[in-house]
C-alpha cells in the first residue's frame, strides 16, 4: 500500500515537473525568435541602414547599394566590410569584387588599415577580384597580425596566378608558424602548380 501510493505520488511528481519544464522552454523560445520573424523597417538612408541594430535591416542595405552608381555605393559598400555580420560582410564582398579593378586601390586601402574582419573582407574580395595590380598589398597582408588576413591574403595570391605571386607565397611558407596559414599557403602553390602544368 506504501508502495502503491509512493509510486503514484513519484509519477505524479515526475508529471508535474515534464509539465513546468516544458512550458519553461516554450517561452524562452517564444522570447528568443528570430529577428527574421518580426517586420523588418529598413530606413530610406543607406547610411542610417548600414548602421541599424538589425543584421537583416544592414544586408538589405547592402543589397540595395548594388542597384547604386559606384561613386555612391563603393565608399558605403567598404564600410559594410567592417560589419560585425559575416553575412552583410559577405554580401558586401560579393557586390565590391562585382566592381573590378576600380574597387581594388580602396580595397587595399582597406587591407592595410581597416578593422580585423575588414581586412579579411578587403583580402576575400581582392581574390574575386583577381588583379595583379593587388599583389604588393596581399603580399604585405602576408605578414598581417592576424592568421586570418594572412590566409586571405594566400588565397588571393593563388588566385592571381602570377609568378610574383607565387614567389610571395614561397617567401612567406618559410617564415609562417601557424599550422593552419601555412596550410592554406600550400594549398595555394598547389592550385598554381596545377593550374602552369
Amino acid at each position: 500500500m506504501v508502495l502503491r501510493f509512493l509510486l503514484r505520488g513519484g509519477i505524479y511528481i515526475l508529471f508535474l515537473v515534464s509539465v513546468i519544464v516544458g512550458w519553461l522552454l516554450r517561452r524562452r523560445s517564444q522570447k528568443n525568435k528570430p529577428d527574421s520573424v518580426r517586420p523588418v523597417i529598413i530606413p530610406e538612408q543607406p547610411s542610417e541602414a548600414l548602421q541599424h541594430r538589425q543584421w537583416q535591416v544592414r544586408l538589405q542595405a547592402v543589397q540595395n547599394l548594388a542597384q547604386q552608381p559606384l561613386q555612391t555605393a563603393l565608399p558605403a559598400l567598404l564600410t559594410a566590410l567592417c560589419d560585425p555580420d559575416s553575412d552583410v560582410r559577405e554580401a558586401a564582398i560579393h557586390i565590391v569584387s562585382g566592381y573590378g579593378q576600380a574597387a581594388v586601390v580602396p580595397l587595399l586601402n582597406l587591407l592595410e588599415t581597416g578593422t580585423r574582419d575588414a581586412r579579411e573582407a578587403a583580402a576575400q574580395a581582392l581574390r574575386e577580384i583577381a588583379d595583379p595590380s593587388a599583389i604588393p598589398g596581399l603580399t604585405a597582408a602576408l605578414h598581417d597580425e592576424s592568421a586570418w588576413v594572412r590566409q586571405q591574403a594566400a588565397r588571393a595570391l593563388g588566385v592571381i596566378q602570377q609568378d610574383e605571386a607565387a614567389e610571395a607565397l614561397s617567401q612567406a611558407l618559410e617564415m609562417e608558424q601557424d599550422a593552419d596559414v601555412k596550410h592554406v599557403i600550400q594549398a595555394s602553390l598547389s592550385q598554381m602548380s596545377n593550374t602552369h602544368s
